[in-house]
């Protein structure tokens, strides 16, 4: 477990700091609160009882969560296109409700697996 730890930190190492990236560039405070309140509102609507049934309906939400979220920004995005020079900044951040519903995805896979 301590190698995986190391290899991911490692990783995020290497993508941030020998590319061409800024950390920066995939922090959306407002996207990842959307898409955390819709999950959140979906878990307690549901009325799951255990912490495996949660983390199974939370494992199967959190995709299309982000998918949506994804959508409804990008229409935002499509209604404001007078200023052009705006529409790659706009649209890239559309696009983080995908990557953190990945990524999201990943972290609940690997809890499911520890708690089976």
């Amino acid at each position: 477990m301590i190698i995986g730890i190391g290899l991911l930190i490692a990783g995020i190492f290497v993508t941030f700091c020998f590319g061409e990236f800024n950390i920066l560039w995939y922090i959306d405070m407002a996207t990842f609160w959307s898409c955390t309140c819709i999950c959140v509102a979906i878990l307690l609507i549901a009325g799951k009882k255990t912490k495996k049934e949660n983390i199974h309906l939370l494992k199967g939400i959190i995709i299309p969560v982000g998918s949506v979220v994804s959508l409804i920004a990008v229409i935002y995005v499509m209604g404001s296109l007078s200023d052009m020079s705006v529409l790659g900044p706009k649209l890239a951040i559309a696009i983080l409700a995908v990557l953190y519903s990945i990524i999201a995805y990943i972290i609940l896979a690997v809890i499911e697996q520890k708690i089976e």
